[in-house]
């Protein structure tokens, strides 16, 4: 990819594998409060949905119930607890170096993630990684998070980078459109919530099977592996 100046990243499945910890959180959560024990492969296909939506989701609510707000707030105490401690062991293998040696190399990075903002800057900082993002853009930033394209522009405004600059890089359908409704270019990775397949069939401008072939996308590590173009 030619003349990358700026590098959103998704977080969750991106950069850090929470989808299974969060899966877990979240059936604590409901159980929790109304009792229910869900099954965690009824959860994890909902997780990079914003909270309150997801939560809602999972107890049959609108997002503004008092059962979801109590579920969400179950949840958050779960997160604090059980999730952010462990942050440094849940980055996917070879993050930590990629994600160095892209600010390194000048690149402006952000996180455009459906987290609130709070909590994804809580477990960017027990990671390690929250000194190498210039801008984090929540679901809480924004009046309408991914896959809608308010969070790509209001990252962008936020860098002074332009759309055609920029890459989108994250795991799930909703990272793909938002990219696709900026206009910017994206990398799909297949090591998250999302199968090789699905994602190819998403079209975004490149797949990457694993962090190395990011950072080869982006002119970091040309050893990478694994990586093919779309």
């Amino acid at each position: 990819m030619n003349g990358v100046e700026a590098v959103l990243f998704d977080l969750d499945g991106t950069l850090i594998n929470t989808p299974p910890a969060i899966a877990v959180a979240l059936r604590a959560a409901v159980a929790d409060t109304t009792g229910e024990e869900l099954n965690l492969a009824s959860i994890i296909p909902l997780i990079g949905r914003p909270l309150p939506v997801l939560c809602g989701e999972l107890v049959n609510r609108d997002e503004d119930d008092p059962v979801t707000t109590a579920v969400t707030a179950a949840y958050q105490d779960h997160y604090r607890r059980d999730i952010v401690p462990n942050a440094k062991n849940l980055l996917f293998p070879d993050v930590a170096a990629g994600v160095a040696a892209l600010a390194a190399d000048g690149k402006q990075l952000a996180i455009v993630t459906s987290k609130n903002h709070h909590a994804a800057e809580l477990i960017l900082g027990s990671a390690g990684l929250l000194p190498f993002f210039d801008v984090i853009v929540g679901a809480d930033d924004v009046g309408t998070p991914k896959p809608a394209a308010d969070a790509g522009h209001h990252a962008l405004q936020l860098l002074a980078a332009a759309p055609a600059s920029a890459v989108m890089v994250g795991d799930s359908a909703d990272d793909i459109h938002m990219a696709d409704a900026v206009p910017m270019r994206s990398i799909g990775v297949t090591y998250g919530a999302t199968s090789a397949a699905a994602m190819a069939a998403l079209q975004p401008t490149f797949i990457a099977n694993n962090f190395p072939a990011v950072a080869s996308a982006l002119a970091i590590d040309s050893t990478a592996k694994d990586a093919v173009h779309s």
